[in-house]
């Protein structure tokens, strides 16, 4: 099994930690020195030996991450209208002009003397126009050096293309590729072969970068973490990267719009999460939703780029960079579906990240270059650039702090414009302890700066409601009249019918025609595409005497085959001074050098009712706006220990996880019982996870999805949800105290309408049975019962009850063992298999093995929230000697887990038979006692019902004179568990 073995603080658990796991017959051992930890395949036998070792602080799994390729612009079926004419070379990307480093270059820096490093899927080290660059390359996957994926490639030319010819026969011309710092050097990690990778070849990517100095660190990494707290190994890593000097900048991930969708790294401590703004040339070249050589509008915040906050209620991402969408450098030996060679198709924060990477490389290098050889520490940077960044004119919750612009930051630094630094660039902020924001603020020359916070006001007068019915390739344009005093606007299209594989999307075109942005969609539940634009970002589109046009279209090859109604709405938001936030200044006056202070407090206004907000807070010079982005945190507050929430889900594009987030948080006391929570909606259609999350950040039960598993088709997953639930509850006995969160994650959206309203409740210490405890008083060798009353009095749905007699303490081995034949026509290619995890089981282990000499296989694991727990795979096995792939889940989540079995790699399939053992580690059940539920006999209560459950003792013919104890663990089907009910047994 592949795991990550965290050694204690002091200076000798690393080194006596890796020795054990060598001289233990691990294998692919790897000293992870950044985190304190090394990473290795081993043996179920030494898994349990490390984990008795009192150097060993905790271990992990070693999990297989999947690299985002990042959301593809096309795929509607509208197709180009022509190709390009030869004329002049562009220089490409166009964020070249839109961070202003083409005017950062052109006072010649470029990144002279900047390192900066890349964890990606490696680099072409030998492309013409970014061989230059490179200084160093490393593979810490074992597959060799050669960049698969294309993707590093494309990641590392945004810093480092040092702009020569390239012929694209995409549109049929010559371009310039150049990167933002094409005279830094780039240091390139190879942690991904065929787009997956595991985490300790991305900590050790992580590591080499940082041993080797690096100035600047960019990952494209999107790794899905259903709690994106950044506790994660990645994250953990990442962190102390931070911490060793490298500035780090991350993609936020491409699941917009919906709440919470920032992912894994991108949540870690210090950090720059990066998220995606538009600059649509590409399109303009391609004839892509505009005519060849048609004009665009650049500068708006990109639907599926990921919207705050991480699960711990901070506001991320925190700037905005190109990612939607340009040119980047390929592989030359990298052949695209166009036959272009060496230049590719690119976008997403994948792309956004190395932009605002090479953008910092540039400014480091005018640091150099102006101020002295030794730069600042990286909080620096990240002030910098958010401090002087692009007011796109949208919400601190799109925007976060703006658009990164290299020509701002440039005249900060040197002093070379009235400009200013802010040493607070955002404000996460909990009701129940709401601390103030001292923000100072240090001006280069003498200047008045104004503090405001702002709100965006809905004009609700000017609301446009369309429908229309479409089949086929049929799509609609619709006219707006943009209202006087409008600042923003959001088209929002959404549809109930066709299912997973019927999608539409949007355009919006302003008054002359140009086309401003889009709302792509990529199939699922999400049923939403939604276009927001602000109207005074740096490249405002035109409002003129022609209406603007929002046209809507079936996405290609997920067109409806009968007509459906899809509704479309447009509003208009005027921002206004005022709302939540008060200044407690409303304007300073900077000397040069000098710095202020002012303070940001809560207000009468702001929200009181449980769940997440947002706002923000502009400070400008007139030259220069700042955006402080805030996030506000409401608690649920109790009332004879039951408190109650109420939000909205919205839809989502789902690109790849997409859905929506939601937070409530709340303090458990000590001694209480239990906490019982309940979410419902009101239509058939939605599909939504509720989970607890402990004080310790771990997810503790999950429940909801719709998962049937009579649905599962050899489709995969998007056939596998019963969209007619419209209430989920769950129940966890006796919680530690401390701070506790009830996630919410809708998944999918009705689509009927633009909202559905959701509300719930979270009730502490519920009364579920009686009596609490059993005593029996009998003789040996005979039978007595009792019975036990369970209810569901406060529940919303049906619950699946049952009891396990256990043994006290004690723990036992469970297993079974299963075979099977893997082929290219069988199922699938993959078998799936569940497990049902009772409560307080220790221990989950996955063995799976098959012949030498066959196609290596991989094993897959996934918890009951649907989200990805573990894989295996040893493809150095099955070649000389037999393959295994193997992992261990510590303290797993109770409910339904999903594993698959399928080929590893992506040819040179052949039938393979395996042998797969599931081996539970879970309290010993007690021989003497029997419950009338059990998991194969359980009992439905239905809402606000009770039922009763008979417990049986058969006192052993032996038994000695004397007092026996046993309990019953109460639980449900779905992992709930309800409580523990003590029996105690007098042998008289």
């Amino acid at each position: 099994m592949h795991v990550i073995v965290f050694a204690n603080a002091d200076s000798q658990s690393l080194n006596t930690v890796t020795k054990a796991m060598k001289d233990l017959g691990a294998s692919n051992v790897k000293k992870l020195q950044l985190i304190n930890a090394a990473s290795g395949i081993v043996s179920s036998s030494a898994y349990q030996t490390l984990k008795g070792m009192r150097e060993v602080a905790s271990i992990s799994e070693d999990r297989l991450r999947q690299l985002d390729p990042g959301p593809m612009g096309k795929g509607d079926g509208v197709p180009p209208a022509g190709k390009a004419d030869s004329v002049d070379p562009w220089m490409e990307p166009e964020a070249l002009n839109v961070t202003h480093a083409d005017w950062g270059q052109s006072l010649g820096f470029s990144g002279q003397g900047i390192k900066v490093g890349f964890v990606d899927s490696g680099v072409d080290y030998k492309h013409p126009d970014l061989a230059p660059a490179i200084e160093a390359y490393v593979d810490t996957t074992g597959a060799g050096l050669k960049d698969e994926d294309g993707h590093g490639t494309g990641t590392a030319s945004m810093v480092g293309a040092q702009g020569y010819y390239v012929y694209n026969s995409i549109i049929g011309q010559y371009m310039k590729v150049k990167g933002m710092a094409p005279d830094a050097k780039i240091y390139a990690a190879k942690v991904f072969d065929k787009f997956v990778g595991w985490d300790s070849n991305i900590i050790a990517g992580i590591e080499w970068a940082v041993a080797n100095d690096v100035d600047v660190l960019s990952c494209s990494v999107g790794t899905f973490e259903l709690i994106s707290n950044g506790l994660d190994p990645i994250s953990l890593a990442m962190e102390k990267a931070v911490e060793s000097g490298v500035t780090v900048f991350v993609s936020a991930a491409n699941e917009g719009p919906g709440q919470g969708t920032v992912n894994s790294p991108a949540t870690a401590m210090g950090v720059v999460s990066v998220g995606a703004s538009t600059f649509f040339r590409e399109f303009s070249q391609e004839g892509f939703l505009m005519p060849v050589g048609g004009e665009w509008r650049t500068g708006q915040v990109i639907e599926w780029s990921s919207r705050p906050p991480t699960a711990d209620g901070r506001m991320n991402p925190d700037i905005m960079s190109p990612g939607a969408f340009g040119w980047a450098l390929a592989p030359t030996y990298y052949l695209s579906s166009s036959g272009s060679k060496g230049v590719q198709e690119f976008g997403g924060t994948s792309q956004a990240s190395p932009v605002a990477a090479g953008c910092t490389a540039l400014l480091m290098s005018a640091y150099k270059a102006k101020l002295g050889p030794d730069l600042p520490a990286p909080a620096y940077w990240e002030q910098l650039i958010r401090s002087t960044a692009t007011n796109l004119g949208y919400p601190g919750y799109d925007q976060t702090s703006g658009l990164i612009n290299v020509s701002a930051a440039l005249n900060e630094m040197l002093a070379r414009k009235p400009a200013f630094l802010l040493n607070e660039n955002e404000w996460s902020v909990d009701s129940k302890a709401p601390k103030p924001l001292k923000v100072t603020v240090t001006g280069t020359a003498d200047q008045t700066v104004t503090v405001e916070p702002t709100d965006y006001v809905l004009m609700s007068d000017y609301t446009v409601n369309m429908e229309a019915s479409l089949v086929g390739a049929q799509s609609v344009r619709y006219k707006i009249t943009i209202p006087e005093g409008a600042d923003f606007v959001q088209a929002d299209t959404t549809w109930s019918a066709g299912g997973p594989f019927v999608s539409f999307r949007n355009a919006v075109y302003d008054s002359e025609g140009a086309f401003v942005t889009y709302g792509p969609t990529y199939g699922g539940y999400g049923k939403l595409a939604q276009s927001k634009v602000s109207l005074n970002g740096p490249d405002p589109p035109v409002v003129g005497t022609e209406p603007w046009v929002v046209w809507v279209f079936p996405r290609g090859g997920m067109m409806p085959s009968t007509e459906i109604l899809v509704k479309t709405t447009i509003t208009f938001y005027d921002e206004q001074p005022g709302g939540w936030v008060t200044s407690s200044v409303p304007s300073l006056n900077l000397a040069a050098g000098v710095s202020a202070d002012f303070e940001l407090n809560l207000n009468d206004l702001a929200p009181s009712t449980p769940g997440t907000y947002f706002t923000q807070v502009r400070v400008s010079n007139g030259g220069q706006t700042a955006t402080i982005p805030v996030v506000l945190t409401v608690p649920v507050s109790f009332e004879e220990n039951i408190g109650t929430f109420e939000g909205a889900f919205t839809g989502s594009t789902i690109s790849y996880t997409g859905g929506e987030y939601y937070y409530y948080h709340f303090d458990v006391p000590a001694d209480t019982a239990n906490i019982f929570a309940t979410a419902s909606w009101a239509h058939e259609g939605n599909i939504v996870w509720i989970w607890l999350v402990s004080p310790d950040g771990r997810m503790i039960v999950v429940n909801g999805g719709g998962n049937d598993l009579s649905l599962w088709t050899d489709t995969g997953g998007l056939a596998a949800f019963d969209t007619s639930i419209k209430n989920e509850q769950l129940t966890w006995s006796n919680p530690e105290p401390g701070h506790w969160m009830l996630g919410i994650f809708a998944g999918g959206f009705w689509g009927g309408d633009f909202v559905e309203k959701f509300w719930g409740k979270i009730v502490l210490g519920a009364d579920l049975y009686n009596p609490d405890s059993l005593s029996f008083i009998g003789k040996a060798g005979k039978t007595y019962t009792q019975t036990m009353s369970v209810n569901n009095i406060l529940g919303v749905a049906p619950i699946e009850v049952f009891g396990m007699p256990a043994s006290g303490d004690m723990l036992a081995s469970r297993s079974a063992t299963y075979k099977g034949t893997i082929a290219p026509s069988h199922n699938g290619a993959e078998d799936t298999y569940y497990v049902l995890v009772m409560p307080n089981t220790e221990t989950l282990e996955l063995t799976l093995t098959w012949p030498a000499g066959m196609s290596p296989l991989s094993l897959n694991l996934f918890n009951p929230a649907f989200s990805a727990a573990g894989s295996s795979v040893s493809p150095e096995y099955g070649t000389q000697k037999d393959g295994l792939a193997a992992m261990v889940i510590e303290d797993p989540m109770p409910g339904i887990w999903y594993v698959y079995v399928n080929y590893y790699g992506m040819s040179n399939f052949h039938p393979v038979t395996y042998s797969l053992k599931i081996s539970l580690l879970a309290p010993a059940e007690c021989m003497w006692l029997a419950v009338s539920a059990t998991p194969s006999a359980s009992v439905t209560i239905e809402p606000g019902k009770s039922v009763d459950i008979t417990v049986t003792v058969n006192v052993p013919s032996m038994a000695k004179a004397g007092y026996y104890m046993a309990a019953v663990y109460l639980h449900s089907t779905s992992g709930d568990r309800l409580g523990i009910v003590p029996v105690m047994l007098t042998v008289t």
